[in-house]
């Protein structure tokens, strides 16, 4: 897909210096890779329909609302995730560049969570991208959204994954809530 023609070089190496550290694959590409007059017409409709396939994600909600046993309890686990309609999100040129845009202005998005155990409720909590602001480097602070909710048990816990992501881009950093059984939010960064 389109999000391959960003990727240039993966980090695998010691990133004990910090998150900052990390580099943008847009510093590493240069001349007509990031020309839109250098695409082909067909080139250029994949990546007009990669826009618009990203702007019908904000008019899609995400629903989920399931019940299972955990450690012999009941729960009830409902999360819906949407988009705010906001315009608060302005992706910068060295991103859309390649998309023949200046810039491009999107939304941010947002999880509510309700969960019960055996019909009592111990977590209702709303979740954003600053919940995760100390886990994400400078550029996913100030472009990236929260896409792409991952229900899942695991240790011991309720875990709910999420891509932080600069839109368009292939730029972005897994990122996870666990819960505990007693409801006990802990926000983290994936390895």
């Amino acid at each position: 897909m389109i999000g391959t023609m960003f990727l240039v070089k993966c980090n695998s190496g010691d990133n004990s210096k910090g998150k900052d550290q990390l580099a943008d694959s847009t510093e590493k590409l240069s001349g007509d890779s990031l020309n839109p007059k250098a695409a082909t017409d067909t080139t250029k409709n994949e990546m007009a329909k990669y826009v618009e396939d990203y702007k019908k994600q904000c008019e899609r909600k995400i629903n989920v609302d399931t019940v299972f046993l955990f450690k012999g309890d009941s729960f009830r686990l409902v999360l819906t995730h949407y988009c705010l309609h906001d315009n608060s999100v302005h992706v910068p040129q060295k991103y859309t560049k390649i998309y023949g845009l200046d810039s491009f202005v999107t939304h941010a998005f947002k999880s509510d969570l309700l969960l019960k155990k055996n019909n009592k409720v111990i977590v209702s909590k709303s979740i954003q991208k600053g919940d995760f602001k100390k886990y994400l480097d400078s550029n996913l602070s100030n472009y990236g959204v929260v896409l792409y909710p991952e229900i899942r048990i695991m240790n011991d816990e309720i875990e709910i994954g999420y891509s932080v992501s600069i839109p368009l881009t292939d730029v972005g950093k897994a990122v996870k809530v666990s819960i505990d059984e007693n409801g006990k939010i802990i926000f983290g960064g994936d390895k």
